[in-house]
């Protein structure tokens, strides 16, 4: 009251200074951005990029009337020459039209483009054909096997082009200078975007009747998921704002409330994700609930305190007196419910994935901005505002017939209650271990998205997009020379194949033997029995220099320069995380068994790579969800004040948690990285209300000591404004259920259930189990650390 002005300045300044970093934000959605730097598979990986470049891939699928046309062959040809010249970030196309051909011309070895010379005729269109689909290496890569579909591989660079922009000098600025110190960064999100999106802009202007074109490829699922994110966050936001925005003026009936809490939560959120830029924090997909969840909480931290200041000045009619009672009635719960939301958040450093680290802290931070802004900042505010102390307009005084039949219910039949949550905790129990795990961005979007029926489509044909890079580290200099290593690397290829058979979803390889196989055959005649791994080192080396001296830097995307390290490419079909993580479970080691002892086995890639996501999410967001329950409980007991009044407050509120569980068994819908999220976040919002409630409990205890009559007021008092904070926390999350995303609906359905329960069991089970475990006593002529005058304002409101 004495400095509201100096405060609401300091607010709006902070807020606008903060505003300024957030068009500074990245955004990153792809699966290395889940894990820390220091995850060993992410560091394995980091290191493949480094040797080999980017290995995720974009492929254009294309079925035509008729591949081997001419008409589709110069279509397609315009088609690669546009993606050449107008798309940024690319480091190489492949497709028919330049496709690696090797043959030989007598004594000579020639390695040109496929279709160096277009075909002129129908008789050259079928010699085409014939060696296009006789070819191995081509098939399932740039043509299926039966010729129907071809496509384009369309592949970005593995670094940064920001730099080498700036200094006009492509990616390899710095490249030739090795005194240069500086590490390289990794392309970025915003940089992936460009490049997808400029691809995509691309392949529409090509689009025509007779053509069929899917796309697909690792770098669109995390430019599908940006755009997604960009475009249902602010419908999102915009859309609970909206909703809870009516819900405050049909409650208050004035339009006050709804001007201070909006300002409170847009505020609040617009200072928080300031401060996460400040950190270094990027927009993640776990970020896209930060806006609703801020929404709901400083929408029901605000309306706990309107709540209480409007009925108290219905009474006082002194703006100062109000919100002292008000502050007195509300302030200490409200900053005990910040506390274990924030421990509820704070859990998530427990996680092995960056992302829910990042949530984690932001989210504690957006928790604790809202608490300042909602006991300084609204208080300020309202202390200037012309508000009207007539008890008709304040539109909090009446009662409520639910609430008042929920506390005749639990001082009444308290055991028969408690015997209800019992069952119900019991029948949820029995459902859970039929919960299954999963982690799959592709099942986020609707079955007819472009990209999920391009990814299917692509493993229906092509054999999928994903690839486990095996890295075959030998040791030594020329070990790829050896003809055991090749051997065994030939091996890992039939094995491959026995694991088709098997009935895993792999399709085929690729790997130096490829080039080397064809070297040796061409050198030979052409001839088919050729095509093979010559016998003597030597051959090998010298038929592997003939190659890279014809002009093609193939090998340099297959070996190192000193052909002591090399890849094989293994191709698979979309599946999600969890089922990758089964997969290399099953197959890593007799993959890496094959070698034997003559090289080191690595298994890397965007395979691997999805696989640790899914492990590292499944067992690190438990942890998570563990402490945070851990962390919760004796900041419980301590914030109350009772050890068994700590107890008590939780037991209502573990039930909605395994109960929002139990309905996903029910509804089919699977656990992932967004539920269990969804669930830290609800346990720490649940026991808001059993704070609230308690809280007031023991207040009015203390005045009357009757536990019925201290339920009842309660219940009357503390109890609208929960039905109301819950009916805004509810909302706020059912409205992720907009989202053109399942996870976000799904997370949304989740959390508002246990939500919603949670509020129907803390007005019904706590004050039932507050009647089981407090007896009648003598009343109180006040608390401890009142006032007369104060006590005396806040009884008449």
């Amino acid at each position: 009251m004495r400095y509201r002005w100096i405060w609401i300045v300091l607010v709006l300044a902070t807020t606008a200074v903060l505003a300024t970093r957030i068009p500074l934000m990245e955004i990153e959605t792809s699966s290395e951005d889940y894990l820390f730097d220091g995850d060993p598979t992410k560091t394995a990986y980091d290191a493949f990029r480094d040797q080999f470049g980017r290995d995720q891939l974009i492929l254009i699928v294309i079925e035509p009337q008729e591949v081997f046309d001419l008409e589709f062959l110069a279509w397609l040809e315009a088609l690669h020459r546009d993606i050449e010249d107008s798309v940024p970030h690319l480091d190489e196309v492949n497709s028919l039209v330049n496709i690696r051909s090797v043959y030989g011309r007598g004594n000579e070895l020639v390695v040109d483009d496929l279709l160096e010379e277009m075909p002129r005729d129908a008789v050259e269109l079928a010699a085409l054909r014939t060696r296009v689909l006789s070819t191995p290496s081509y098939i399932d890569s740039v043509i299926s096997a039966d010729g129907r579909v071809t496509a384009l591989q369309v592949k970005s660079f593995a670094y940064s082009t920001a730099k080498a922009d700036e200094e006009g000098g492509g990616e390899l600025v710095g490249f030739a200078e090795a005194e240069d110190p500086a590490p390289r960064e990794f392309l970025s999100a915003r940089e992936n975007s460009e490049f997808s999106r400029a691809l995509m802009e691309v392949v529409d202007r090509y689009r025509r009747e007779g053509a069929t074109i899917h796309l697909t490829g690792q770098p669109l699922v995390a430019f599908a998921l940006t755009r997604s994110m960009a475009e249902d966050i602010p419908l999102i936001f915009g859309g609970a704002l909206t909703l809870v925005g009516l819900m405050i003026v049909a409650l208050f009936r004035r339009l006050a409330p709804l001007f201070l809490s909006s300002a409170v939560v847009v505020l609040s959120l617009i200072s928080t994700l300031g401060l996460a830029q400040l950190m270094g924090f990027p927009i993640s997909l776990p970020t896209q609930i930060l806006p609703s969840f801020m929404l709901a909480v400083g929408v029901g931290y605000a309306v706990h305190l309107l709540t209480i200041f409007f009925r108290a000045l219905a009474v006082v009619d002194d703006r100062s007196s109000a919100l002292e009672i008000a502050l007195r009635h509300v302030g200490l719960p409200i900053l005990m419910t910040a506390l274990t939301t924030i421990a509820g958040l704070v859990s998530f450093v427990a996680a092995e994935m960056e992302q829910a680290y990042q949530l984690g802290i932001t989210g504690a931070i957006g928790v604790a901005v809202t608490v300042l802004n909602t006991l300084i900042f609204l208080p300020a505010c309202l202390s200037l505002l012309p508000l009207s102390a007539a008890r008709a307009r304040s539109g909090v005084e009446s009662g409520n017939p639910l609430l008042s039949a929920c506390a005749r219910a639990s001082i009444r039949h308290p055991k028969k209650l408690m015997g209800a949550a019992v069952l119900l905790a019991v029948v949820s129990l029995a459902l859970l271990p039929r919960l299954d795990y999963s982690a799959d961005p592709m099942s986020y979007f609707p079955a007819d998205h472009w990209l999920r029926m391009g990814t299917f489509y692509t493993d229906r044909e092509l054999g999928g997009m994903q690839s486990l890079e095996v890295v075959i580290d030998t040791g030594r200099v020329n070990g790829l020379h050896e003809i055991e290593v090749l051997e065994r690397i030939e091996e890992m290829d039939e094995l491959v194949q026995t694991l088709r058979s098997e009935g895993e979803l792999v399709t085929r390889t690729w790997s130096l033997l490829s080039i080397l196989k064809e070297t040796h055959q061409a050198l030979n005649e052409n001839r088919v029995d050729h095509y093979a791994i010559p016998g003597d080192p030597a051959l090998v080396a010298q038929e592997l220099l003939l190659f890279e001296n014809s002009g093609a830097d193939d090998l340099g995307n297959l070996v190192d320069t000193e052909f002591s390290k090399g890849r094989m490419i293994i191709l698979t079909k979309w599946e999600d995380g969890v089922e990758k993580q089964r997969f290399i479970d099953r197959v890593g080691d007799r993959i890496v068994a094959t070698m034997g002892d003559t090289a080191e086995v690595t298994l890397t890639g965007a395979v691997a790579m999805i696989a640790r996501v899914a492990s590292a999410s499944s067992e690190s967001l438990l942890q998570s969800y563990s402490l945070a329950l851990a962390l919760i409980t004796p900041i419980m007991i301590i914030l109350i004040g009772s050890l068994r009044a700590g107890l008590v407050s939780m037991v209502p509120n573990l039930i909605p948690i395994l109960s929002s569980l139990a309905l996903m068994v029910v509804v089919g819908i699977e656990l992932d990285m967004f539920t269990i999220l969804g669930a830290c976040i609800a346990i720490g919002l649940a026991v808001d209300d059993s704070i609230h409630f308690i809280s007031g409990f023991r207040r009015h205890l203390v005045q009357t000591g009757d536990p019925e009559r201290a339920v009842e007021l309660t219940m009357e008092s503390t109890g609208r404004a929960l039905l109301f904070t819950s009916v805004v926390l509810v909302a706020g999350f059912a409205v992720l259920g907009f989202s053109s995303m399942a996870n976000l609906g799904y997370l949304g359905l989740t959390t508002a259930y246990a939500i919603g329960l949670a509020f129907v069991l803390d007005v019904t089970v706590t004050p039932a189990l507050l009647m089981l475990t407090h007896r009648k006593v003598g009343s109180s002529a006040a608390a401890p650390l009142e006032s007369s005058g104060a006590r005396s304002l806040e009884e008449r409101s």
